[in-house]
């Protein structure tokens, strides 16, 4: 599959993916109902960018902004990327059971153990002030 392909396979599955969430996992609390730059579209550059092995969400910024400025035309500013994809981060689980459900990928493990999305790099915030 050639590149551009596979942008419009990963861009129409993210699509259904929006179209059959229920309102219960996801509720846009916006003002601004239609945005220019889509929910939509956030995930499909970032699912894009790791399908071809972009290692981080800064990298995969400035390729999609370097090469892909025609087919995303209105990408916001890197910081408004960041805080458009942190706001989508509680949707990756659904999506990862919504991409196995309809078998878009399959898993080499045994399928009766449970498939479990973690945090690559987790980061410990402290709280509270050094005296």
């Amino acid at each position: 599959m050639d590149w551009q392909n596979q942008l419009i396979t990963v861009y129409l599955t993210s699509c259904k993916f929006f179209s059959q969430l229920s309102p219960y996992i996801f509720f846009k609390i916006s003002p601004n109902s239609n945005p220019l730059f889509t929910d939509e579209e956030t995930v499909t550059i970032y699912i894009f960018g790791i399908l071809n092995e972009l290692k981080n969400i800064k990298s995969i910024f400035k390729f999609t902004k370097n090469f892909l400025s025609e087919w995303f035309p209105n990408l916001p500013s890197y910081e408004g990327f960041l805080f458009r994809l942190n706001n989508l981060n509680h949707l990756f689980p659904e999506l990862s059971k919504f991409l196995l459900q309809n078998k878009k990928f399959k898993l080499n493990s045994d399928s009766t153990k449970p498939f479990v999305l973690i945090d690559s790099l987790p980061i410990i915030l402290a709280k509270g002030s050094c005296t």
